[in-house]
């Protein structure tokens, strides 16, 4: 899978996405998400909407070097 949209579902755990290393765009916006720190082993993710989030911190993703665009 290399592109998951997941917003407006109510999402507030992102650990099964853990494993998808090959997404390399993913939304998660306008769900009550607090932490995303399970991602920060998707080194391929190009792209990650989480506006509308509940999300404060971004340092777990800071290390994905192919992140172009984030949206909070």
């Amino acid at each position: 899978i290399e592109r998951l949209y997941v917003y407006m579902n109510l999402v507030m755990d992102v650990s099964p996405l853990k494993d998808l290393v090959s997404l390399k765009d993913l939304r998660l916006d306008f769900n009550p998400l607090k932490n995303i720190s399970a991602l920060d082993g998707l080194y391929n993710l190009e792209s990650l909407n989480i506006e509308q989030t509940n999300v404060k911190d971004f340092g777990s993703i800071m290390n994905l070097e192919k992140l172009k665009v984030l949206i909070k």
